[in-house]
């Protein structure tokens, strides 16, 4: 968080998340504001990244005197509804490119199975060390080329949810708890050794993706667009550490009940 001299910001309330972009947040009227980060300000406008408080009154600039260098300081284009000091969070950029080859979706739901058959489109995001997650981005479902020594394949650093979307007898789509994933999600990385993506930012992923592929939720009682995020380390190499390089994937299936006919326990004595 950030340290500041002044301490009215905390007695007021936050303001509208807004959507960046491009490092620039929209909203209805242009101010200029610096924005004080305690710290490198190069994270700004990185996705996932940057949680910041912003200090500024309109045609007003805050000047912060512990502040020494340009890279201590930043200027953003800030449009807001009113004058306040406003604490406000980046967003991802999710960057959408749709299919141009949509596939055939289901025909008798009541044959879904369970994770057979995929949605049109895929969330992806990569990590690098030292400059953190970037590149969020929604692309048509399919392969991506590997290499052989990649790490997942040989000291198995990787992660996975389970989740679904469901379509309502109104026909809207609803998740359940998908914070609640998030932060398993996080466990998970922490046990490998793995970075974590912010809650907001893997809720924000999840909710781009279920919305580009709405149609793919199914209609009937018992069935849900299966999600699958998850998360694999991508270094080359067969050295024997922790990777550097990460690649965080959502990909969505329509599914049916897991077991098909029903739970059937299996003995184990």
């Amino acid at each position: 968080m950030l340290k500041t001299p002044w301490k009215a910001w905390k007695t007021l309330p936050p303001g509208p998340v807004q959507k960046r972009k491009t490092g620039k947040i929209h909203v209805e009227k242009t101010f200029i504001f610096h924005i004080f980060h305690s710290g490198a300000v190069e994270n700004c406008g990185k996705p996932g990244k940057t949680r910041i408080a912003l200090f500024a009154t309109q045609n007003t600039h805050f000047v912060n005197k512990g502040l020494h260098s340009p890279r201590d300081s930043a200027i953003i284009n800030l449009i807001i509804t009113r004058t306040a000091v406003r604490r406000c969070e980046i967003m991802l950029d999710i960057k959408i490119t749709k299919t141009t080859h949509p596939k055939e979706k289901p025909q008798d739901e009541s044959k879904l199975g369970f994770g057979k058959k995929f949605s049109d489109h895929m969330f992806l995001m990569d990590y690098t060390e030292g400059e953190g997650w970037h590149d969020a981005r929604i692309v048509p479902y399919g392969p991506w080329e590997m290499d052989p020594a990649t790490t997942v394949f040989h000291y198995a650093q990787e992660i996975f949810e389970g989740m679904k979307a469901y379509r309502t007898a109104d026909g809207k789509i609803q998740l359940f708890r998908p914070d609640c994933n998030a932060n398993r999600f996080n466990d998970s990385a922490d046990r490998l050794g793995m970075p974590p993506i912010p809650p907001e930012d893997f809720v924000q992923a999840v909710k781009a993706l279920v919305d580009v592929d709405r149609d793919w939720v199914p209609h009937s009682d018992g069935t849900s667009l299966y999600i699958r995020p998850f998360m694999i380390a991508t270094d080359v190499g067969l050295g024997v550490h922790a990777s550097h390089n990460y690649r965080f994937c959502i990909i969505t299936a329509p599914s049916g009940a897991y077991y098909a006919e029903g739970i059937d326990p299996v003995r184990i004595y």
